[in-house]
This record gives C-alpha cells, sequence and structure tokens, in this order.
C-alpha cells in the first residue's frame, strides 16, 4: 500500500501562505542576513581565511534566523570568528608537510604565522566551510522565491543551518580539533621572556 500522500495545500492556501511568510518577521531578519553578505568579501570554496568586519554581525543575524526558523541547534553562545576563520584555511603549499610520529602534519599560515596540524583538522573545518557556502548559496536564492518553491527553499536552509551548526560543534569540542589548532596559534605568539 502507498502511503498516504501529504495534502498539499491548494493554490490559494499557498499564496496566503507565501503573502504571510513576505510578511514575517523571519522574511525580514534574511532580507537583513543577504544585505550585510552583500558587503562581505566573497565567501567561496577558495577564500582562504575570512576576516571581515561584518563577520561578527553577519552570524549574529544568522543565529537570529535559526531561532525564527526554529531551527534545531545546540550552538547557545555566538559563533566565535577566530573558530570561524580558521574552517576556511587551506594547506600552505609552499611548505612540505612535517612528519610527527607516524602522523603527516599538514602546514596552514595563519597571521603569518606556520603550524603544523592533524590533516583531519582541516577536513572538519572544510565541513563547516562548504556548508556555509552552500548555505550562502542559498540564502541568495531568496530573490527568486514563489509561492510554489518558498516551502522547499526554507527546509533546505534550515537543514544546512541545522547541520553547520553540528559541525561547528564538532569541530570545537573538548579535545577536538579546533582546539589543537588554537593551543599552536597562541603558543607561537606568545610574548618572548626577555
Amino acid at each position: 500500500d502507498m502511503p498516504p500522500k501529504k495534502k498539499r495545500l491548494d493554490p490559494e492556501q499557498l499564496k496566503a501562505a507565501f503573502e504571510a511568510f513576505k510578511q514575517s518577521q523571519e522574511a525580514q531578519t534574511w532580507e537583513e542576513l543577504l544585505a550585510i553578505k552583500d558587503q562581505l568579501q566573497d565567501i567561496s570554496l577558495s577564500t582562504y581565511d575570512f576576516i571581515d568586519d561584518q563577520g561578527e554581525k553577519f552570524f549574529e543575524v544568522l543565529q537570529k534566523l535559526m531561532q525564527e526558523m526554529k531551527v534545531p541547534h545546540k550552538t547557545k553562545t555566538p559563533y566565535a570568528m577566530d573558530v570561524i576563520r580558521t574552517m576556511f584555511l587551506h594547506k600552505d603549499e609552499t611548505k612540505n608537510q612535517q612528519a610527527d610520529g607516524k602522523e603527516a602534519k599538514d602546514p596552514v599560515t595563519l597571521d603569518g604565522v606556520t603550524v603544523y596540524v592533524n590533516p583531519k583538522l582541516l577536513i572538519d573545518g572544510w565541513n563547516g566551510r562548504d556548508t556555509m557556502v552552500k548555505f550562502l548559496e542559498q540564502l541568495a536564492e531568496k530573490e527568486s522565491m514563489n509561492e510554489e518553491n518558498f516551502m522547499q527553499l526554507k527546509k533546505t536552509v534550515s537543514k544546512l543551518l541545522s547541520d553547520f551548526d553540528k559541525l561547528y560543534q564538532k569541530y570545537i569540542k573538548k579535545n577536538g580539533t579546533f582546539e589543537e589548532l588554537n593551543k599552536m596559534i597562541t603558543s607561537t605568539r606568545l610574548p618572548l621572556e626577555s
């Protein structure tokens, strides 16, 4: 037996639902986020490091959107820019890998400091970055949103935000890869004892 089809809204109901969405706080926050995105540096899979004056504001509004869309998320504090920026790090191709015991470590350079990290660190970060880039692409689809596609688009955006939050949590968890990177960066920046 086929499961009963979910009752689809008829065109009139859809139209009404779309009109209601356009007037909602959620739609306004979406617009606000798009406006900030337009001021951000170009964010793509080839972006190296993400330093942007508007970055904090962007993620603040992003978290507001998550609440309004009721996206399940575990991050209760603001997303930290010093974490986000490391999700965009690439391997520094001008330097060679370093052997650390049995493990090969990848060189990454941040603010002129090169540290050698577990390649898994970069992969964990990139997963977050890839999801963020996909989210930004979907966010921009709001321009072509209509009563036919707005529910699907909301669903896609909601899922990407939920995925991003899970990846962010995994990335910053105790003894996770970010902690290792952060320790290294901090230790290379300690003032020299005179």
